[in-house]
């Protein structure tokens, strides 16, 4: 079974016991946290998604094309990813929402971090004012978005 299918089959059979708990999946492609907040018959609501792939990306060029490749494949969350930088130094990529949403007179959107060492990790983010920082927010996907978003991120 693919991790994709994996995941599918765990969130069928899985049961939430509180808000928060994780739910870990693996395969021989990488493996998948994800912090569930709520769990119905049909999606899932999270606070985050951490996903490691099987090997190592190894080098900033092979970040870049990760990168890519996810801008390209990414399809199933409410924005499109795009690359926003590379920093190599930390060996890290940092993808966010092309054109965010907006709740009120903030910005509502999706930040993907991807490391060297093959993990990534998706959160949600209301944008900042004046007068406060972002903050991290809940997102929700069905299950087939999110069985995809995670067969996307470890190819």
């Amino acid at each position: 079974m693919t991790l994709d299918e994996v995941l599918l089959r765990e969130l069928d059979t899985w049961m939430l016991r509180q808000p928060g708990d994780i739910l870990p999946v693996h395969d021989h492609t990488g493996s998948a946290q994800l912090m569930v907040e709520r769990l119905d018959a049909l999606g899932c609501e999270l606070s985050e998604l951490r996903v490691l792939r099987s090997s190592e990306v190894g080098t900033e060029q092979a970040l870049k094309e990760w990168s890519r490749r996810i801008v390209e494949r990414a399809t199933g969350l409410l924005e499109r990813l795009q690359l926003l930088e590379v920093d190599a130094p930390r060996g890290q990529a940092v993808l966010r929402s092309t054109e965010p949403a907006r709740k009120g007179d903030r910005p509502v959107y999706y930040e993907l971090t991807l490391n060297l060492d093959g993990s990534a990790r998706l959160c949600r983010y209301r944008g900042a004012n004046l007068s406060s920082k972002r903050v991290r927010i809940n997102f929700i996907l069905t299950k087939e978005a999110l069985a995809k978003l995670v067969a996307d991120l470890v190819s």
